[in-house]
């Protein structure tokens, strides 16, 4: 059993956020009205009832006989009648008594329910729009538990339109993010990235960029602005378009499907790999952020923003 007060109510409903909780303090606080009430009384009696005898239940409560002896005493003054029978066996609970049990196990229950939710800690969700092996995705977790020791870390992995998204809805709490960030959000710059044109090895060396089928991300990615001036520059309309997801452009280059855009470390990859080539004069750059709305989660957006800069950092 948890200690309780008759203040324990008011302020678990005063300083927690869950809804769960206040509605569970509000129901559990109007049971108990009257304001000399004291919770410990109500666990003394659930002691008595339980065994049947005053001496049974001091020793139950850790407290001396003279005491729970008061509680009972006050707690049957405060309600205006007798609560158990004495007679030579024990204490034998009235009709009001077991009125009254009913309802003190309930709030033992609750009160019980209250403090468990109070002590959980919520987790911390995370948004990430790079490839996993890049960020080194067990690695960085391992480094946000050891920093939230209380908290569950929860990494999502989805393009920055959709991840913005979440963020606005409060499905998650902060979350990496290419070009721009809506203004009502908060956000630390990462740096500009480089992302330069891939061709396939099996595609020819052809200047005519209109003839190829071009490897482009959905309507609502952030690349797509900077694509479509980089087209308008070079004077170049498509022959054909293949929309892709951010992780699938990648795989669809190295198919040989189609030339496009891509981050350093896939470029990287792929030439490693003798897949595709790099376009020698043609490149792109992107905003990279850490975005987030509340300030609570600024020390874990810099901790972030730190570790994806040396992330790119490293790729020379």
């Amino acid at each position: 059993m948890c200690c309780w007060s008759s203040t324990s109510f008011r302020v678990l409903y005063a300083f927690s956020e869950s809804e769960e909780i206040q509605r569970l303090a509000r129901e559990t606080s109007q049971k108990v009205k009257v304001s000399a009430m004291e919770l410990y009384q109500l666990e003394s009696f659930l002691a008595v009832a339980k065994t049947g005898s005053l001496s049974k239940a001091a020793v139950l409560r850790n407290i001396s006989l003279p005491g729970i002896s008061k509680h009972i005493k006050l707690l049957e003054e405060d309600l205006g009648f007798p609560l158990f029978a004495r007679n030579a066996k024990g204490m034998d609970l009235t009709e009001n008594g077991r009125l009254v049990l009913r309802h003190a196990e309930e709030i033992h229950r609750n009160v019980d329910y209250l403090y468990a939710l109070a002590r959980q800690t919520p987790p911390i969700r995370i948004g990430l729009n790079i490839s996993p092996d890049f960020i080194e995705l067990f690695r960085l977790k391992s480094l946000l538990d050891e920093r939230h020791p209380k908290n569950k870390t929860v990494l999502i992995n989805h393009n920055s339109s959709i991840l913005l998204g979440r963020l606005a809805s409060g499905e998650l709490d902060l979350c990496l993010a290419f070009g721009e960030v809506p203004e009502r959000f908060r956000k630390l710059f990462v740096r500009n990235v480089r992302m330069s044109l891939m061709i396939p090895t099996s595609l020819d060396d052809g200047e005519n960029l209109n003839r190829k089928c071009w490897i482009i991300n959905t309507a609502d990615c952030p690349f797509k602005p900077p694509l479509e001036e980089f087209w308008r520059v070079q004077g170049i309309i498509p022959r054909s378009t293949f929309l892709a997801q951010d992780l699938s452009r990648k795989e669809m280059i190295a198919q040989g499907l189609g030339i496009g855009f891509l981050e350093p470390q896939d470029c990287l990859s792929l030439t490693k790999a003798g897949l595709a080539r790099q376009h020698s004069e043609h490149f792109l750059e992107v905003g990279l952020w850490v975005v987030f709305q509340d300030g609570d989660f600024r020390p874990t957006a810099e901790f972030l923003q730190q570790y994806v800069r040396l992330k790119y950092e490293g790729l020379g």
